[in-house]
C-alpha cells in the first residue's frame, strides 16, 4: 500500500511540475509577443499600423500580425500597382488606406465623401473606384459627357446606395440629380448620344419635353422605346396642325382645312400621341385605322364620316366610352363587344351590320343610334328587348346628328364638342364631365 501511495504522490508532483512549465512558457509568450518590421517593434495583437516613412517594397513581415486590419499608407507615395502588391501580401482582411490622385489632389482610399467641380478626366473617371468607403458623391461639371458617366459608374458599381448629387448642362439646359422634368425646348439638337448619357446619369427624369429640337418623330419614337419609363414630348405636324405629342384632346373641326386628310394624314397622330383621351377626325378620307391600337388612353373617339370597314384595332381601346361611327362601311361590329366601358354609340349609315343583336352584351350602354344599317325587324325586336332598359335606341334617325343624338338636352354630347372646340386650352381630359381646362 505505501508503494502504490509513493507512485501516486510522483504522479502528482510530474503533473504539477509540467502544469508549472506551461504556464512559465505562456507568460514568457505574452511578455515577449511582438513583431518587429524594419527596426519597429510592434505588439502581436496591433490592429492598426500607419506607415510615414517605409523603406521597403516587402511588406510580408505585417502578415505576421494577426490582428491587423488597417494598414495606413497615406504619407507613402504608393501607387495602385503598389498597393494591390500590399494587398497581396498582407492578406486580403487588411484594409489598405492610401493616398488616390484625384481632382488635382491626394485623397485618401477611405474617405466617405467626394466633392468635384470644374471638368472631369479620364484618369479622375478611373481613380474613383478606389474608394471604397463612399456615402457622398458631390459633383458640379461644365458638360454631361463619357468622362462624367464613366465615373458615376465606377462609384455606383460595388455601392448601389452611394448618395450621388450632380449639377451639370446637357445641350446648354442646366441638369441636376434631383430634377425630373428636363426641358430642352427649342433647343437645336443634332444627336441624342448626350441625352442617352444624361439619363444613365440622372435616374429621377421621368419627363424629357423636347419640342421643335429638330429630332425626327423616328428617331424620338425609338427613345421613347428605349426608355419606356420616361415620357417623351415632342412636336408632329400635319396640315395646318402642329401638336405636342402629349395632348389629351384634339380635333380637325377647330379650323378649317383646305383639304380633308387621309390615313397617311393623321398616321403621326395614331403612332405618337400616346397620351389622347379624345380624338375626333371625322369628315376626313381615313381608311385605315391599324395603328389607332396604339392611343390605349382614348375615352371618347369620333371617326364619323370617313370609308373605314375595318373596326378590329379599336377591340383594344378598353377606356372607350363615348364612339362615333356612322357614314363609314363598317359591316362587323364585333371589336365593339370588346369594349367593356362603351356607353355610347353612333353606327347610323353603315353597311350591313353582321349580329347587330350581339350588342345587347354592353350592359353599359345608355344611347346605341343604329338606322339605316340593314337592320331586320327581327334584329330590332331583340335589341328593344335586351339592351338595358335605360338604354336610348334609335334606329330611324335620318339625320345622324340632329335626329336626337346631339340634342341641345343632352349634357354629354355639349360638353364634348365644346372640349373639341377648344381643344388647345385643354389640360386633362379625365372623362366628359369634369374636364379641366388650363
Amino acid at each position: 500500500m505505501r508503494y502504490c501511495y509513493n507512485l501516486k504522490k510522483i504522479s502528482l508532483i510530474a503533473a504539477a511540475a509540467i502544469l508549472l512549465l506551461a504556464l512559465i512558457a505562456g507568460c514568457k509568450k505574452n511578455f515577449d509577443s511582438s513583431v518587429t518590421i524594419s527596426g519597429i517593434s510592434y505588439p502581436a495583437d496591433t490592429k492598426v499600423v500607419t506607415l510615414t516613412d517605409y523603406p521597403s517594397d516587402d511588406y510580408t513581415a505585417f502578415a505576421k500580425l494577426e490582428s491587423l486590419n488597417t494598414l495606413d499608407v497615406t504619407a507613402l507615395n504608393i501607387s495602385a500597382e503598389n498597393v494591390e502588391s500590399i494587398r497581396s501580401q498582407v492578406g486580403d482582411n487588411v484594409d489598405v488606406i492610401w493616398s488616390v490622385p484625384f481632382n488635382g489632389s491626394k485623397i485618401p482610399s477611405n474617405a466617405p465623401e467626394l466633392t468635384l467641380s470644374g471638368d472631369i478626366s479620364k484618369e479622375d473617371a478611373s481613380a474613383v473606384k478606389y474608394f471604397n468607403s463612399l456615402k457622398s458623391l458631390q459633383i458640379t461639371t461644365s458638360e454631361v459627357n463619357d468622362n462624367l458617366c464613366s465615373l458615376i459608374d465606377a462609384a455606383t458599381e460595388n455601392n448601389s446606395e452611394l448618395n450621388v448629387n450632380c449639377s451639370a448642362k446637357i445641350y446648354g439646359a442646366d441638369v441636376d440629380s434631383s430634377m425630373e422634368l428636363l426641358d430642352l425646348n427649342n433647343i437645336p439638337i443634332e444627336s441624342p448620344d448626350l441625352l442617352c448619357l444624361a439619363i444613365e446619369i440622372f435616374p429621377n427624369i421621368k419627363t424629357i419635353e423636347m419640342c421643335d429640337c429638330g429630332l425626327s418623330n423616328e428617331v424620338m419614337q425609338g427613345l421613347r422605346e428605349e426608355y419606356p419609363e420616361i415620357k417623351f414630348v415632342w412636336t408632329i405636324s400635319f396640315l395646318n396642325f402642329k401638336i405636342r405629342t402629349d395632348v389629351q384632346v384634339f380635333s380637325t373641326l377647330a379650323k378649317k382645312l383646305d383639304k380633308p386628310g387621309n390615313t397617311k394624314t393623321f398616321e403621326p397622330i395614331f403612332k405618337y400621341c400616346t397620351e389622347l383621351r379624345a380624338l375626333d377626325l371625322g369628315h376626313m378620307a381615313i381608311t385605315d385605322i391599324s395603328e389607332i391600337r396604339n392611343l390605349k388612353k382614348l375615352h371618347t373617339l369620333i371617326l364619323a364620316d370617313n370609308y373605314i370597314s375595318d373596326i378590329s384595332p379599336i377591340a383594344e381601346l378598353k377606356d372607350l366610352v363615348y364612339v362615333e361611327l356612322f357614314q363609314n362601311k363598317i359591316s362587323d361590329i364585333s371589336p365593339l363587344l370588346e369594349l367593356p366601358n362603351l356607353e355610347d354609340l353612333n353606327m347610323c349609315y353603315n353597311a350591313k351590320v353582321k349580329d347587330p343583336v350581339a350588342l345587347t352584351s354592353k350592359t353599359k350602354l345608355k344611347r346605341l343610334y343604329m338606322s339605316f344599317c340593314g337592320l331586320e325587324r327581327s334584329d330590332i325586336l331583340q335589341l328593344k328587348e335586351g339592351l338595358p332598359a335605360d338604354c336610348e335606341f334609335n334606329y330611324t334617325a335620318r339625320n345622324c346628328v340632329y335626329d336626337g343624338w346631339r340634342s341641345p338636352d343632352n349634357v354629354r354630347n355639349a360638353k364634348i364638342r365644346e372640349a373639341f372646340k377648344n381643344w388647345k386650352k385643354i389640360k386633362e381630359y379625365p372623362t366628359w364631365d369634369n374636364i379641366v381646362y388650363k
